[in-house]
């Protein structure tokens, strides 16, 4: 009886760890390094974006099984893709596009002014959003209460470059960076 135990938590073992592997999919794009993507972001189980060089951006409605470009206006790097609803979206670089219809058209609603690269960001809701950077400017953080319309600089105390920001709550959010930088706000961002 032992020996049967034995063979059946092998067994079980063994077809989990089969069964747990990775698919790699097509995302159409020739293998060069300007098409190298970075962030991906999934607004249900079939639709997702993804985002990299040369102003990338993708599209898949099939759970990532066919992937299409969309036009992003630009070519420099995005970082970042976030969606608010399945219409709403933004994909961050040294700029903040956005989109009010699933991907289709991109706007420009902020050129960085200081030539950092933003890196992440972060919605608590439709209007009230984050995003992180990195650049000349050190532990860069903007805040929009409008949708992206408008973007304010927040006081990070710190000069450390920023790179990931996550809100658990619209009180409660976190950025990490470089030099083991974790920055922790319980207020909304205003300190």
């Amino acid at each position: 009886m032992r020996k049967l135990s034995i063979f059946l938590v092998f067994f079980l073992v063994f077809t989990i760890t089969i069964n747990a592997q990775w698919t790699s999919l097509s995302s159409g794009l020739t293998a060069v390094d300007s098409n190298n993507l970075i962030s991906v972001y999934f607004t249900d189980a079939n639709t997702g974006y993804a985002v990299g060089k040369a102003g990338t951006i993708l599209k898949t409605t099939n759970g990532g099984t066919n992937w299409a470009v969309l036009t992003s206006g630009i070519t420099d790097e995005l970082d970042a893709v976030y969606f608010t609803d399945a219409n709403t979206g933004y994909a961050v670089g040294t700029v903040i596009l956005k989109t009010t219809d699933g991907g289709a058209n991109w706007t420009n609603v902020y050129t960085s002014p200081y030539q950092y690269a933003i890196r992440s960001i972060c919605f608590v809701n439709a209007t009230t959003g984050y995003v992180v950077g990195m650049g000349m400017m050190g532990g860069t953080i903007l805040k929009t209460t409008d949708g992206g319309i408008n973007w304010t600089n927040q006081t990070s105390g710190t000069n450390s470059q920023l790179s990931s920001v996550y809100f658990t709550d619209a009180s409660t959010g976190y950025t990490v960076g470089t030099d083991g930088t974790i920055l922790k706000t319980t207020n909304g961002g205003a300190t």
